[in-house]
């Protein structure tokens, strides 16, 4: 009882800490896009602080890639940490290659110990490991589809890890800074063309007005005529020009310079002015009090036109908030678009549907047909979703081949559903590609809210929708799945499990069981599988089932690897030295031409005879990249180390590709053995399985052996080798030494 109220204290706890950190980059973000561009360095600077305290971090900042190189230009430091920025103002890109490989892809770097990174990558651990870096995860900033930076995190004092959740909460925050810097770049570019227009033309095109306090002109340059109103003007004040916008803002600051001594100076707020035909142009200037002066004794506006950097700057901003590729909105206005209607439906009430959509195969598409081809197929899809829209909806591209529809026009939940069906309709309409009639397909995760419902998050919107999707594609994908509360659990749970899996790793928590291999005839036991066991502390026992998958997708598996293996050969001494050990490989290692090589040095390096050692790997995995499965094998088998092919059945061998594998033992998945005694179609397939072995020269191993009446059954049918319960559970190595001497 009191571990699983650990856990839900844990994984409750891990949410409400990634709640937090989306309801600060919202707050950052926010501030950024409506900053002064006079505060655009102060106010990334803030946020990087905010943020950096706020995920207890080290260091956080900003990199600038120009060309070939990379130069720091934000940067804030945790008390006691040293700076670097300094140090870091021209960086080659060439020292970082794999990063800007990765980030040019729009992938985060994420590196949980610069210590371990390999030798292929050593001018970038020698760089990090300068600046006292233990950990770090990083970024990409894209402005237009080109990789313009990053903004980065560092763990100097102790490791860190980030889970999915942060990084894409730190990939808003690096939209906003992009957005920033490209605008102050593009305002900044614009006022040196006014500098240079304003010296060639300032007499002929600067409006000057000299008023007094009621705001009635007693002079006005004869670059104002042109508007036409001088009447206006002279009955109401140079201010009925203003637009009714602009008028609070602009008086607020001329109120201001009455209430100071005569002298001061204020900065015109940029403001619209009507002309004689109706029209608005843009000004900005200087408001500068001359009360004091006799020959003027008033206000003075000295301002000129900025129309056209408005424009300009208008056209950035869609720019900044549109993907380049499909001119659908991007992951910014999205964010911008679902807090104003969550906002909305608070308010007023109402409801909110969520669509998320992921591209079922696209990956395929690219790889086959070439990025070109890929970029018209998302073209063509966003065409699609444009379509099928309605005029209040809102169509984004949230990345990659992922695309995200808000609806507030629906009923029901039923309607989501129904329009949900009827998109999946629309979307699998063949695409002329390439010369090519393509059909494709999606995978759609909704989410349903009403104003009644309660406080509704932008952010959990999509993290929820997002988590639907990927259950429609583990469902079998070109499917719909509704959000539910379980879902949510299930992610917390493998966060959680994802975060407490490093931290078991590295502290040597997790154990090695062994589980007897034995003859069916008599029991002799003959060798034995090594099994990882997991006991933590706050989850309690997590099976191999659970936490294996989550290592091989968070890049953990390797470390994992070596660890169970380095276990295992330096276990085997102690066991009797007529018994061989089975070793497990993962999927992803299977096919990597290094494994062989890297398992055999650890075999020598451990003084093991390579006869002692058997290696499985299961059939899917073998099946997956069977060609290079098949070299790693071979060399695993010319040094004298034995294979298996684990879970067999499970899988789709081809016989062919099957008679081409060097293994020496077939392992019959438990699930065929379970109903061997009471499923005739069960045994007739372990019959098969035994005969094709045979002519293959190959052993077969029955797992999941429970009873005698299965292990009769199989001796019957030729089978020799078995492991399950009825002979001995997985154990610790002192007891499965204690049991084999008994």
């Amino acid at each position: 009882m009191t571990r699983s109220l650990n856990e839900a204290h844990e994984a409750t706890a891990t949410l409400t800490s990634l709640l937090q950190t989306q309801e600060l980059v919202r707050r950052i973000v926010a501030r950024l896009l409506h900053v002064d561009v006079m505060a655009v360095d102060a106010a990334i600077d803030a946020g990087l602080a905010e943020l950096g305290e706020h995920l207890r971090v080290d260091r956080a900042y900003v990199f600038v890639v120009n060309g070939s190189t990379m130069r720091n230009t934000h940067e804030w430091c945790a008390s006691g940490i040293r700076p670097e920025i300094e140090n870091l103002q021209a960086l080659p890109n060439s020292a970082f290659s794999f990063w800007m490989d990765e980030l040019g892809q729009g992938n985060a770097v994420l590196i949980s110990d610069v210590a371990a990174l390999p030798d292929h990558r050593e001018s970038e651990r020698e760089i990090l490991a300068a600046q006292d870096i233990l950990s770090l995860v990083v970024v990409p900033m894209f402005s237009l589809g080109v990789l313009v930076g990053f903004v980065g995190f560092d763990a100097v004092r102790t490791h860190r890890t980030f889970n999915t959740g942060e990084v894409n909460l730190l990939r808003s925050m690096a939209d906003g800074v992009t957005a920033v810097l490209v605008s102050r770049k593009a305002e900044a570019n614009a006022l040196r063309s006014e500098a240079k227009l304003a010296a060639l033309t300032r007499h002929a095109s600067d409006y000057v007005i000299v008023f007094g306090e009621r705001g009635v002109p007693d002079y006005v340059s004869p670059s104002l005529h042109r508007f036409g109103v001088e009447q206006v003007v002279a009955e109401h004040g140079w201010q009925a020009l203003l637009h009714p916008d602009d008028r609070p803002n602009v008086q607020s600051r001329i109120d201001e310079l009455l209430r100071n001594k005569p002298g001061g100076v204020a900065r015109l707020p940029d403001c619209r002015l009507q002309n004689a035909q109706q029209g608005w142009r843009w000004i900005a200037g200087t408001l500068s009090d001359f009360r004091a002066d006799p020959a003027i004794r008033g206000l003075l506006l000295n301002a000129h036109d900025i129309t056209e950097r408005k424009i300009i700057e208008g056209r950035l901003v869609e720019q900044t908030l549109q993907d380049p590729l499909t001119e659908l909105g991007n992951r910014l206005l999205l964010a911008d678009r679902l807090g104003h209607a969550c906002d909305r439906i608070q308010v007023n009430g109402g409801t909110l549907a969520v669509f998320f959509l992921d591209i079922d195969g696209f990956k395929l598409v690219n790889d086959g047909l070439g990025h070109r081809a890929g970029d018209e197929l998302l073209v063509s899809i966003a065409e699609r979703l444009k379509a099928f829209a309605g005029p209040s909806d809102t169509v984004a591209r949230f990345g990659g081949d992922e695309f995200v529809y808000v609806s507030e026009s629906l009923q029901s939940a039923d309607h989501m559903d129904a329009m949900a069906q009827r998109l999946l309709t629309e979307l699998k309409k063949p695409i002329p590609l390439g010369g090519q009639s393509f059909q494709i397909t999606a995978s759609i995760g909704l989410v349903w809210v009403a104003g009644e419902d309660g406080p509704v998050d932008a952010e959990r919107l999509l993290a929820d929708a997002d988590t639907a999707m990927y259950e429609a594609k583990r469902d079998g994908r070109n499917r719909v799945a509704r959000f539910d509360p379980a879902q949510r659990q299930r992610v917390i749970r493998a966060t959680t499990v994802q975060q407490r899996l490093v931290q078991a790793v590295r502290n040597g928590e997790l154990a090695i069981h062994y589980q007897p291999l034995v003859e069916l005839q008599g029991g002799r036991t003959v060798g034995v599988e090594a099994l990882l066991r997991w006991d933590d502390p706050t989850l309690g026992s997590v099976s191999p089932e659970e936490f294996i998958p989550m290592a091989e997708e968070s890049g953990l598996i390797g470390e994992l690897t070596d660890y169970a293996v380095d276990l295992c050969l330096a276990d085997l001494p102690t066991l009797p030295d007529s018994l061989y050990l089975s070793l497990n490989l993962s999927a992803p290692a299977v096919p990597r031409p290094e494994t062989a090589q890297w398992l055999i040095d650890r075999i020598e390096r451990a003084g093991v005879a390579p006869e002692r050692i058997c290696v499985e790997v299961t059939e899917t995995a073998v099946m997956q990249h069977a060609a290079a499965a098949a070299s790693t094998l071979w060399k695993l088998r010319a040094c004298g180390i034995r294979t298996a092919l684990d879970d067999f059945g499970t899988g789709a061998s081809s016989l062919a590709v099957l008679r081409e594998l060097p293994v020496d033992v077939l392992k019959i998945d438990r699930s065929f053995v379970s109903g061997i005694a009471s499923d005739p179609r069960d045994l007739s397939l372990i019959r098969a399985v035994i005969g094709l072995a045979a002519d293959f020269g190959m052993q077969v191993l029955a797992e999941g052996v429970e009873t005698d009446a299965q292990r009769q059954l199989l001796l019957e049918q030729g089978c020799r080798l078995g492991q399950g319960f009825l002979f001995s559970p997985a154990l610790p190595l002192g007891e499965i030494v204690n049991k084999l001497s008994d």
